[in-house]
Order: C-alpha cells, then sequence, then structure tokens
C-alpha cells in the first residue's frame, strides 16, 4: 500500500472557523405539518417523486451554488479574483442572477478551465443567456444553467467532500434545480462570512494554513481558497482606507462614550486618564516626543538663521578657488632661528662699549 501524501504546510487540528461551522451545522429536529409533511412522505414511499432537495441541506446548497455562481462570473469576465459578487454584480444591467449573462472569455480566463470545460460553457452560452442562479420560473434558462452547472461542479470537484455532496443533493436535474430556493441575497451573505473566517484565519495563523483549512475541511481548490484570501486582503484593505481625521474622530467618540460611562460607575481615575488621552488624541496636550520635535527643529531654524545673516554681512565667507585654472600659492613661512638672536645681543654690546 503506497504511503498517503501529506501536505507540507502544519495544520492545526483544533483550528476552526467558528462562523462558518456554525452557518452549516445541522439545525434541531422540528415537527413537520401539513404540506411540508406530505412532500416528505411522497418522497419516502414513492420512488417516482422527483428527488428535490432537502431543506435541511439548504446551508451545504447556499455554499455550493456559491462557489458555481463565482466560477461562471470568473469566466465570463463580470468580476476580478478580488472583487466580490455584491461589489461587482450590483452595478450590471440586467440581473445577471436570474436574467442571465453573456460570456466575455479572453484567452487568459479560458486558460482559468480545461480546454473541454471552454469549449462546453461557449457551446452553451452560445444558444442564450445564461442566469447566475437557477430561476423558478424559467426553465428554459435553468435548463442552460444546469448544464454550465454540472460542469463548473464537475471541475471544481464540489462533490468529494460531505459538504458538497449535500449542497449539490437535490440538483441532479433541471427539474430538482427550480426547487433550490437560493436567493441571491443568501448566496451573498455566504461570501460575506467567508471573508470574515478567512481574515480571522490569516491573523491568527497565517495565510497558507488557512488555505489549507478551506481545502481539507471544506473541499475549496487551491485557485479557490487562494482567490478567497485575496478576496479577504482586498476587504480589509477597504476597510483601512480612512483618513488620519476620520480615525482621529472615531477615536475621540469611542473616548467619550468611556468618559461618560466612567462617571456614570463613579470611577474618577478612569474618567480622568480618559479625559487625558483624549486631550492627547484631540491635539490640545502635547507628549514628550511632540515637544523634543518641536525643540529640535527650533534649534535647527535658529542656526540656519545665524548663518545666512553670517553669509550676508560677509562674514567667514569661504575663499572658492577654481584649481583648474588658478594655483594655489601659500605665503612663506619664516622660522626664526636661536642663533640669529644671540648675535643680534652681541652687536648691540658691541655698539655700547664703543660708545663708551
Amino acid at each position: 500500500m503506497a504511503p498517503q501524501e501529506r501536505s507540507n504546510v502544519y495544520v492545526d487540528e483544533d483550528l476552526q472557523t467558528v462562523e462558518l461551522d456554525g452557518y452549516l451545522s445541522p439545525r434541531p429536529p422540528r415537527r413537520l405539518r401539513g404540506e411540508e409533511l406530505a412532500e416528505r412522505l411522497r418522497w419516502a414511499f414513492d420512488p417516482a417523486e422527483d428527488d428535490r432537495p432537502f431543506a435541511e441541506n439548504h446551508p451545504h446548497r447556499v455554499l455550493a451554488l456559491w462557489r458555481i455562481a463565482r466560477a461562471m462570473a470568473r469566466v465570463c469576465g463580470l468580476c476580478a479574483e478580488d472583487e466580490t459578487l455584491d461589489g461587482t454584480l450590483s452595478q450590471i444591467e440586467p440581473d445577471p442572477w436570474y436574467l442571465g449573462i453573456k460570456p466575455q472569455l479572453s484567452n487568459i480566463q479560458q486558460n482559468l478551465l480545461r480546454k473541454s470545460t471552454a469549449g462546453t460553457l461557449l457551446e452553451v452560452y452560445a444558444r442564450g443567456l445564461v442566469p447566475l442562479l437557477p430561476s423558478p420560473k424559467d426553465p428554459v434558462k435553468t435548463d442552460r444553467w444546469f448544464e454550465i452547472a454540472w460542469v463548473l461542479a464537475t471541475d471544481l470537484s464540489i462533490e468529494r467532500t460531505d459538504h458538497g455532496a449535500r449542497g449539490m443533493q437535490g440538483l441532479h436535474d433541471p427539474k430538482g434545480c427550480q426547487w433550490a430556493k437560493v436567493t441571491p441575497k443568501q448566496v451573498v451573505a455566504v461570501e460575506e462570512l467567508l471573508v470574515d473566517e478567512a481574515q480571522r484565519l490569516i491573523i491568527k495563523v497565517g495565510e497558507r494554513p488557512a488555505v489549507e483549512q478551506f481545502r481539507q475541511r471544506y473541499g475549496f481548490t487551491r485557485a479557490e481558497a487562494l482567490g478567497l484570501m485575496r478576496l479577504a486582503r482586498a476587504e480589509a484593505l477597504r476597510m483601512d482606507g480612512s483618513t488620519v481625521e476620520e480615525n482621529r474622530a472615531i477615536m475621540s467618540s469611542m473616548l467619550k462614550d468611556f468618559v461618560s460611562r466612567a462617571k456614570q460607575a463613579i470611577n474618577q481615575r478612569d474618567e480622568l486618564a480618559a479625559l487625558k488621552e483624549l486631550g492627547r488624541v484631540q491635539g490640545l496636550t502635547r507628549t514628550e516626543p511632540e515637544d523634543d520635535a518641536k525643540t529640535f527643529f527650533e534649534t535647527i531654524a535658529r542656526v540656519a538663521k545665524r548663518q545666512d545673516a553670517a553669509l550676508q554681512l560677509g562674514e567667514n565667507k569661504p575663499r572658492v578657488v577654481d584649481v583648474r585654472s588658478e594655483e594655489v600659492k601659500r605665503p612663506p613661512v619664516e622660522v626664526e632661528d636661536p642663533e640669529d638672536e644671540d648675535e643680534e645681543e652681541a652687536l648691540k654690546d658691541f655698539d655700547r662699549e664703543k660708545n663708551l
């Protein structure tokens, strides 16, 4: 038996995506009544009844249809790898969710799929518009969606995990797809949930373990997991795009709220500390580093002012000599000899004796 291939990336067994797991977890059992009970009995005892999607698999179905809708939008050129479906498709007319879209396959986008997959998609799109979600009111477009959805589901290997198999349950024929009951709002909500979970994992363990988490636990392909990481980074960049003044205003509001709560709790120490921090944020009080920087720049300005005044008066003006056109002549240096002083004293004594 060949040894099982292991990933080089360490994945923590306790690593969890709590919000996503809570969304996909089974709901508590409930009592069926009326038409819902009759419908479930028909599924159980009538083999000729259509295999409609089960209600308990609805969260998994939303996740699977998000993967298919995003793959369709990427292939058709409607959104980039770092753009969300909500931010892109909301500006497209007509509604791409139910009315349909036309492909805009470039050479780069065709390389995202296998050659056979791209050929099948082009053949289906040539018949007419294809929506991103199955429409219960338009069986013709639902049939086209069914063909493309299963081509992409096979290409993405959605059914290789339990989450994906439960998501595609009941969607194996066009009639069942009309009962999917997945809305664009649900798909967008799942995308936001996935982006939030990806951001938490990137902050907690890093990007590579986060990629492995989505691949091993939820069956994402490597391209899907990396695209989700890019979505998380792009969303974090958009959230952090505020200016300094906006951040200062938000911080001031938070500190004012803390001051009011400290007053209500009669906590004067925390109130005084919050007021001091509020004054620093608003620029009413200065900190030591700010005072040192101000003193440093004032000293530089004062020294520069003195140098400018000295240059204007001509003091300490350096002499500039072009060594290429003029030779610098140094004045001769006179060195006094100690013997010359003795001879001078002897001549003076001789003159005095002669005068006597």
